[in-house]
């Protein structure tokens, strides 16, 4: 588990896959068995409840992926396991962070 600390929806939207906001705007992570991502990815999903519950506390909108096209949405990737080099950045409401960097 990512280990979260939010409340879940009872009924939440399909995509929220049982999770948290936050945690619902992860659209791709490492494989499970993928070890050293997985710990990786652990302090990094704190970082992003961290930054919603800033976001929301500051009235800014949230509007995930699954919602809208260009929703907000995080892929936290690692370039140990992608088989391929990630790219840091940001584009069509998408942010890609590298977990060998975070």
């Amino acid at each position: 588990t990512l280990g979260c600390n939010w409340l879940v929806p009872e009924s939440g939207e399909v995509h929220q896959r049982g999770r948290c906001l936050p945690d619902s705007l992860i659209r791709r992570e490492p494989d499970a068995g993928d070890t050293l991502a997985r710990e990786k990815l652990v302090p990094t999903a704190g970082a992003l409840r961290r930054l919603v519950f800033q976001l929301a506390e500051l009235g800014l909108p949230i509007d995930p992926w699954w919602r809208r096209d260009n929703g907000l949405a995080f892929d936290l990737l690692s370039s140990y396991s992608a088989g391929e080099k990630v790219t840091i950045g940001h584009a069509g409401g998408v942010i890609t962070i590298d977990l060998v960097e975070s």
